[in-house]
């Protein structure tokens, strides 16, 4: 996904995922997650309302390969508050 807003959405159908990890373009880690996929899950939802606006990689390790991909997070909370 690229860019991305609210969530990053990930289908698990064919990949089986142990380990998600969020880091920023300078490779500073941002969050890791064990990951345990049950036969239901297809879909997986991954929040980046506490992000600030970006660019960052999503590193998704399974039992074989490593797969990275690059996205850019815009902040949809722009706009002006207070009174003039």
């Amino acid at each position: 996904p690229n860019p991305a807003s609210d969530f990053i959405i990930i289908n698990t159908k064919q990949l089986s995922v142990n380990l998600i990890r969020l880091f920023d373009i300078t490779g500073n880690s941002i969050s890791v997650e064990n990951y345990f996929k049950s036969e239901s899950d297809d879909i997986l939802f991954i929040s980046l309302k506490n992000l600030p606006t970006g660019n960052y990689f999503i590193q998704m390790i399974t039992p074989s390969e490593s797969i990275t991909k690059q996205f850019t997070h815009q902040n949809t909370c722009v706009g002006r508050y207070g009174t003039e």
